[in-house]
């Protein structure tokens, strides 16, 4: 931990000043005053750092994470895994960060997700709109002519045809999603459908692998989150970033055939399982690239939770282990592997 410490610290920069006493006043009258303004991140740090000492997490989250919810994208995804992290870490300082991270470089990518009525809409699952999208090639191919993906996501929010082209296949999984009852259970589907989608592209997509940690990151976030129409609000603006991140990722072809067994010579007994964790941790922690220790820890978590809530679905316990090998298995140390 030290040696990873010493050897990512070095790449970190001081955080600039703050704009002064004033400025910070002004947050206090109108907090979303300077909301999409980097230059004020290190007054934003102030201001929910006060905040927090003021609400604690569960009003802090409960008043102004609620508002940056059109914004779970932004930064491809980094303002939302600093935050989840932050809370997972229980660390309020990083927690403060992660808002004015948020806030600082706050941008839409849809505003009109809530509004969309979906009474006349023929429903269709995730992977059924998925795989629409990925032989819609005249639609989408000018987005991959923008280099880099948050560039890429950013051209996606400023053409409103796209937009309109994206919202429509949204619909219909927001069709679908009406139907499940609670928070609870699409956010398992949302969770499991992160990795599903990793996996059968090849568990080495660099665009994907956000999807899997931002997802984690808003867990337990929700969990804060006291209406159920916020928790609801979040998941379904997860899902339009989710479908945009494919699109910006030159919508892939994902082998839905494809099975984690598949990548073990035999089905794996328990004892195996315990082996072939306990080889990836090992061989992770050593990593120099950070996005494969989160990799891992995402996919061990999940299946620790799968383990103690003694449920009995050993295919999504054994995506998680296969998820994580294989990326072992294909991006090496220094981050050499990943496909961008």
């Amino acid at each position: 931990m030290k040696q990873w410490y010493k050897a990512y610290a070095f790449k970190l920069e001081p955080m600039p000043a703050s704009h002064g006493s004033e400025e910070g006043e002004k947050l206090v009258l109108n907090w979303t005053n300077r909301l999409g303004d980097k230059a004020y991140f290190p007054d934003y740090v102030s201001f929910f750092s006060h905040e927090l000492s003021r609400l604690g997490r569960v009003g802090v989250l409960n008043k102004y994470f609620v508002e940056l919810i059109p914004a779970l994208w932004t930064a491809a995804f980094h303002c939302l895994i600093h935050t989840g992290f932050a809370l997972f870490a229980n660390h309020d300082e990083s927690l403060s960060r992660g808002l004015a991270y948020f806030s600082s470089s706050f941008r839409i990518l849809d505003p009109n997700i809530d509004s969309i009525q979906v009474d006349n809409v023929v429903e269709a699952d995730i992977w059924t709109v998925l795989g629409d999208i990925c032989l819609e090639d005249e639609v989408w191919k000018v987005v991959s002519k923008t280099r880099g993906f948050q560039n890429r996501l950013h051209f996606l929010a400023q053409h409103d045809s796209l937009l309109q082209s994206l919202t429509s296949h949204f619909a219909r999984i927001k069709a679908g999603f009406a139907k499940i009852g609670s928070t609870q259970e699409l956010t398992q589907i949302l969770g499991q459908s992160t990795f599903k989608l990793f996996f059968s592209c090849g568990s080495n997509d660099f665009f994907l692998l956000h999807a899997i940690t931002a997802f984690h990151a808003l867990k337990p976030i929700l969990l804060y989150l006291k209406e159920e129409r916020d928790r609801r609000l979040a998941l379904l603006h997860f899902t339009f970033a989710l479908l945009a991140t494919y699109i910006v990722r030159d919508r892939p072809t994902i082998d839905a055939s494809r099975q984690p067994v598949s990548l073990f010579s035999s089905p794996p007994t328990p004892t195996h399982i315990q082996e072939q964790w306990a080889y990836i941790m090992e061989k992770a922690i050593r990593y120099e690239d950070e996005h494969v220790i989160k990799l891992v820890y995402v996919a061990k978590w999940n299946f620790d939770q799968e383990e103690l809530q003694e449920m009995d679905d050993d295919q999504a316990k054994l995506l998680y282990l296969a998820t994580a090998k294989e990326t072992i298995d294909k991006v090496q140390n220094d981050g050499c592997g990943w496909r961008f």
